[in-house]
């Protein structure tokens, strides 16, 4: 790890960091469990849409017919589905590439899971924490 880059917050080991990339957003590949195709025998997807947007779901939106795949998700009490409309692929991502989000970006960030922006392929991506996003899914399968 480069000098000055220590302590960049909790995505950073002092070696590589391995996520799973879906389109622009990463999380941290351990706590993915499997991946697989939506089809007529998977049941309980919670569509990415509908964590992002909760104060519009709906059934309808639990229903999103653009999510063709799905990724499990190691809760803390249970598995869960992440339904995607892009594909997902195993990536490291080098610590040196993750910045923690300012703190007055944090503070007025209306998605508690976003945690840190990357850099990967000269693009800017989002890294967020499963643990946040697994309590926007609890709220939500109460709904």
């Amino acid at each position: 790890m480069p000098p000055g880059k220590e302590g960049r917050g909790e995505f950073t080991t002092a070696g590589c960091c391995v996520y799973t990339w879906i389109s622009d957003i990463w999380l941290e590949a351990i706590r993915v469990a499997g991946r697989g195709l939506v089809d007529h025998q998977v049941s309980s997807v919670v569509p990415f849409s509908v964590l992002y947007t909760p104060q519009v779901s709906s059934e309808a939106l639990r229903q999103d017919p653009a999510v063709t795949q799905w990724l499990r998700i190691t809760g803390h009490s249970a598995d869960w589905l992440l339904g995607l409309n892009v594909g997902a692929d195993l990536i490291e991502l080098e610590p040196a590439e993750i910045y923690p989000l300012p703190s007055l970006l944090a503070q007025r960030s209306n998605f508690e899971p976003l945690k840190a922006l990357g850099f990967h392929q000269q693009r800017l991506v989002a890294l967020l924490d499963v643990d946040l996003l697994e309590q926007c899914y609890r709220q939500i399968s109460r709904i």
